[in-house]
């Protein structure tokens, strides 16, 4: 559900949900809504799906522990940002084929492979923050959320 709130240069403001309807969230109570813009919306739903939250938070600090002091992680990352074309799609294929083995095929995997090869979307999501960053906004929206008594608000 996109609902249009203001045009500015960036997009159009969007109404998120911070825990999915389809999955048992409330559609109209404040703590679970998030005004975003509509390029960080579709972003944040192209990096971690139909998530919850918490889901997020978690599955955050799990490619944290991944990728600190990886070897493997630090020479793909290197060796992404060299190649183009033909050589990244071939290369991003590898590397998703690895994980899928190592990890499963998972939002942890799928977040790695973003910070591997989309970082345009997780620089749309978190302002090109680091993973540290990224856990403590969600946990700040979280404890935000938190404190609302149900009025809608922005």
């Amino acid at each position: 559900m996109v609902i249009a709130l203001t045009h500015e240069k960036r997009g159009i403001l969007t109404i998120h949900h911070l825990t999915p309807v389809s999955r048992g969230g409330d559609k109209r109570k404040a703590k679970n809504m998030l005004a975003i813009w509509w390029n960080r919306h579709r972003s944040w739903h192209h990096v971690f799906g139909n998530s919850s939250l918490l889901e997020i938070i978690c599955t955050l600090e799990e490619v944290q522990i991944y990728t600190s002091n990886n070897e493997f992680f630090l020479k793909i990352q290197n060796a992404a940002e060299r190649k183009t074309g033909k050589e990244w799609r071939q290369m991003r294929h590898e590397t998703a084929t690895m994980l899928h083995r190592q990890i499963g095929c998972n939002l942890v995997s799928r977040v790695i492979l973003v910070l591997l090869f989309e970082k345009n979307r997780w620089h749309n999501v978190f302002n090109g923050g680091s993973i540290d960053h990224a856990i403590a906004l969600c946990q700040r929206i979280q404890k935000w959320k938190g404190r609302l008594n149900g009025e809608f608000r922005f």
